[in-house]
């Protein structure tokens, strides 16, 4: 049995000088031969053939970095990004880094949760918000603390909503 798909990945970045900065990643994925006919190949042969269309496509960060806005404020991200912390999720938000002290730096991020592959999503209805901060005690030495809290609704069916916090702690010797 053959199964012909075409792949795309678009990613760009567009810098305006050092303030503004564009960045952009996103994929498609079409099915080229039309082979839906779930009785005569393994419908999860990956998770492309799940979905009900011969096409599907994932916008996985699109965000606007404003930087050193301030001399305090190194950046400001609006947008679809990725979290840098200590759990890499996916979220439709805000992040800002912060220099505290020369040896001192602050992450705040939140928003609504993006989902890719999870059935019966809706924008906006899953929300996270974190906090990390850095101390670089020396050249080579950064220890990290981060926080992370999500909170995941659910259809009434499926039982109450669900929360959830993590704390990482990170001891980086270069």
């Amino acid at each position: 049995m053959n199964d012909h798909d075409l792949f795309q990945e678009l990613r760009f970045d567009l810098a305006m000088g050092n303030l503004f900065e564009f960045h952009f990643f996103g994929t498609a994925r079409e099915d080229l031969n039309g082979d839906m006919d779930r009785y005569y190949f393994f419908p999860l042969e990956d998770v492309g053939d799940a979905y009900a269309s011969w096409w599907s496509y994932n916008i996985y960060e699109a965000y606007l970095n404003v930087n050193y806005l301030f001399p305090f404020l190194s950046q400001l991200r609006l947008g679809r990004q990725a979290g840098t912390r200590a759990e890499p999720v996916f979220f439709d938000g805000l992040a800002v880094d912060i220099s505290l002290l020369r040896s001192l730096f602050l992450t705040v991020y939140g928003g609504a949760a993006a989902h890719f592959y999870e059935i019966n999503s809706y924008w906006g209805s899953d929300l996270l918000g974190g906090a990390g901060i850095d101390y670089s005690p020396f050249d080579v030495t950064t220890v990290s603390l981060d926080y992370l809290y999500t909170l995941d609704r659910r259809d009434p069916f499926l039982g109450s909503d669900r929360e959830d916090h993590l704390f990482a702690l990170k001891l980086r010797q270069r």
